[in-house]
């Protein structure tokens, strides 16, 4: 193609044509298709208007817990700086006396905190971590790291790594680990049947009709 196509003898470029809309088109198609076109999610015409799947689930209660003021869940503190400022700012509630704080790994990152008084010898002691299960024995923070890891894609050896770097206790042993994996997967297996069968429920109830459609991604 010749570059010089199109360039006057001047050397300038002709100005480009504005565009004044198409003159094979018909007014009447425009005020045509204006007349179907929706208002707020409302059709201007008489037809019912189908809503998709997504449009209904959208108008779903949602299941999400309001925040409160609070604080549930794990936060990550030095122990030194931490104990150091309670020893500081407690005082024995039996005697006033001062207090001494330590603690002591019991089962993977869940260890056992102690408070004693330095005069009466008064001690109590608590787990740092929720703990689960009928005899209320089982820490949930050894748990929760095991599924967060694998969540990740990371089995014990990646836990030992993370743990390790960030200055924490050695994780649960094998036989330990391997049990938290057959609880998760039991755990998470029960909770994928009941939100898929709450998910039909709902569309069923959403359509009223069992003739529904299922897609997926293979995952």
């Amino acid at each position: 193609m010749n570059p010089f196509t199109g360039i006057r003898k001047s050397g300038q470029r002709p100005k480009k044509r504005r565009f004044n809309g198409n003159q094979h088109s018909k007014s009447g198609n425009v005020s045509q298709e204006s007349s179907h076109v929706f208002t707020k999610g409302i059709s201007s015409t008489s037809e019912p208007v189908q809503r998709s799947a997504s449009r209904r689930k959208l108008d779903l209660k949602s299941s999400s817990v309001p925040f409160t003021s609070t604080f549930v869940g794990n936060i990550i503190f030095d122990k030194a700086l931490l104990f150091s400022f309670l020893e500081d700012n407690l005082c024995c509630k039996v005697c006033t006396g001062r207090v001494s704080i330590s603690d002591k790994r019991v089962a993977g990152i869940s260890s056992l905190m102690s408070i004693e008084c330095n005069a009466c010898k008064i001690q109590v002691s608590t787990r740092n971590p929720k703990l689960l299960g009928p005899k209320k024995n089982i820490p949930e923070i050894n748990r929760r790291i095991s599924y967060a890891m694998r969540s990740v894609g990371q089995g014990l050896e990646g836990m030992k790594t993370f743990c390790g770097i960030m200055d924490f206790n050695p994780p649960v042993s094998q036989n330990s680990y391997e049990l938290i994996c057959r609880r998760v997967n039991a755990a998470s297996k029960n909770v994928a049947i009941q939100s898929m069968k709450k998910a039909a429920d709902e569309e069923v109830a959403a359509v009223n009709s069992t003739d529904i459609t299922v897609s997926g991604d293979g995952t």
